[in-house]
């Protein structure tokens, strides 16, 4: 599947949308979120709140649905803007004059209401978000209307590369997690992308990685969580970290079905981006170990991954009730941690199809007014967990946001789908993409049922045998466990992608470095 890439494609109204809006100009928005009732007066009675601007390159808009108020303005250094309260009778109760210096990027603001003798008359205490714009010499209008696609069939996605490999899971993947290893294996195994998840280290290096903590290895197999934000990359790639046990046999049985083990096995097994360490053959011999890779930037993905490969990025950031249970008080803001991601899609996605999603509103929020180009997917886990953020729990509520931050659709966890089909028809109507994801995901026969019901993509783990299970109709678990990857679809991929490139199948293999441990077949 591929973008609409026809200009003259009907995108008119969406893109007036955003030209009216203002979402791709140099100026930035503060959105204050239910600002009504976000007014506690001493002497509570009926009122309405007025936002008024105070200088004149600003800008004022109201949502009702989500009672959004939101301003515009070119230098945010001079805002200025006062609350005003109005009673019943449009009698001035209360007012506070704020300036850009008492906003805070993300969170809640709470300043004094003073009467009109100067007397208090309560508070304002309100949720904020400041989208500051991103300035890209590719980021312009011109493929505007690359953001509105649909795949013409039901896509296979590679959950974090081949799979879970550090978590209880239904499935478990050979190979590291989110690594380049596996990565690039799920592309050639049949993968129409690959998804994985991004953050940032201490030096602002965004890396590829899922959890918020990684475990480092102190002495006697001792491990010590620790905040991966509060590591440098120098560190992440110096440290020990723990191993997961997977498997209760050794990893040469499983290497004997896709390497040529009469090879010497560091040639046919590791590759530059391998970690480091005396011997890989020491490490893989041991049972129960996966083969580890090293935790990869997300620059080295655009270098390492052919471009063939399209990319799922979820943008990490910790939901309100992780922040307070990690102790991650004065996180990165949602704004840097934006656009660290988009400065490097920018600079090396080239022709690679991009998927942009986050578990964070305001994140996908961000995202998408910040860019016009990349669609961008709101993820819930559609009210299977429930947080403080009423727009996290539950397929409807998603539905509702990202109608509102104009995203592309949703990725929801697939069992309230599977539980409620209708869900599916709900989410089509509204005029939004649907992808899956979850543990329900590992087996083929809910994929077969989502693809015939028109789920736009489903989120998996071993991706090979899932997709030739569900396209063989192969449902029973025993067959599925023999069925091994289809070595000739990635010939078939190899031959038209080597003749569009204009070389032969050997040279685009050492072009882009793929040998028979990335392949596995």
């Amino acid at each position: 599947p591929k973008y609409h890439d026809d200009p003259q494609a009907p995108q008119k109204n969406k893109l007036k949308r955003y030209l009216d809006y203002g979402w791709i100009a140099s100026w930035y928005q503060i959105r204050f979120y239910e600002p009504e009732s976000s007014i506690h007066l001493r002497k509570p009675q009926p009122h309405t709140t007025v936002i008024t601007l105070l200088n004149g390159e600003s800008k004022n808009f109201w949502f009702e649905k989500f009672g959004m108020h939101v301003i515009q303005c070119r230098n945010i250094e001079e805002l200025e803007f006062s609350i005003d309260v109005h009673s019943s009778d449009n009698k001035l109760i209360a007012r506070c004059v704020l300036t850009y210096q008492d906003l805070v990027e993300t969170g809640r603001i709470k300043r004094t209401l003073l009467a009109p003798d100067m007397t208090l008359a309560g508070f304002f205490n309100c949720q904020c978000l400041i989208v500051k714009p991103f300035s890209h010499p590719l980021n312009t209008i011109d493929l505007v209307w690359r953001r509105f696609w649909t795949p013409k069939s039901t896509l296979y996605i590679g959950h974090r590369g081949s799979g879970n490999s550090r978590t209880e899971a239904v499935t478990r993947a050979v190979f590291t997690e989110n690594s380049i290893l596996s990565l690039s294996t799920a592309g050639h195994q049949g993968a129409d992308f690959v998804e994985f998840d991004v953050q940032l280290t201490q030096d602002n290096k965004v890396v590829i990685y899922h959890d918020f903590q990684v475990n480092i290895v102190i002495k006697n197999s001792l491990s010590v969580p620790v905040s991966l934000r509060s590591l440098t990359l120098g560190q992440l790639r110096s440290l020990g970290l723990s191993l997961k046990p997977l498997f209760d046999y050794d990893h040469l049985e499983i290497l004997k079905q896709f390497v040529d083990i009469k090879l010497p096995l560091r040639k046919s097994v590791s590759s530059s981006n391998l970690s480091k360490s005396k011997d890989l053959k020491d490490k893989i011999k041991k049972p129960k170990w996966t083969i580890e890779d090293r935790i990869a930037t997300f620059k080295e993905a655009f270098s390492q991954i052919p471009e063939w490969v399209g990319f799922n990025v979820e943008i990490k950031y910790p939901m309100e009730e992780e922040l307070i249970a990690l102790k991650m008080d004065g996180y990165l803001g949602r704004n840097d941690v934006v656009d660290a991601v988009l400065k490097i899609i920018f600079d090396y996605a080239g022709k690679r199809r991009i998927i942009i999603s986050s578990f964070d509103p305001d994140v996908c929020l961000l995202a998408s007014l910040k860019q016009p180009r990349y669609p961008v997917f709101f993820l819930t886990e559609g009210g299977c967990v429930q947080y403080k953020d009423k727009r996290c729990n539950s397929v409807e509520a998603a539905v509702d946001y990202a109608k509102f931050a104009h995203l592309a659709g949703i990725v929801t966890d697939s069992r309230p789908i599977l539980q409620n089909a209708q869900y599916i028809q709900f989410v089509k109507t509204e005029g939004l993409l649907l992808f899956t994801y979850g543990d329900e995901n590992s087996r083929p026969q809910n994929i077969e049922l989502q693809k015939k019901l028109g789920v736009d993509a489903v989120i998996c783990d071993n991706i090979s045998t899932i997709r030739w299970a569900v396209e063989t109709k192969l449902q029973d678990k025993q067959a599925v466990a023999q069925v091994q990857p289809p070595s000739y679809r990635l010939q078939k991929q190899l031959d038209g992608l080597s003749k569009l490139e204009g070389m032969s199948k050997e040279e685009y293999l050492k072009k882009y470095k793929i040998d028979r441990a990335h392949c596995l077949i």
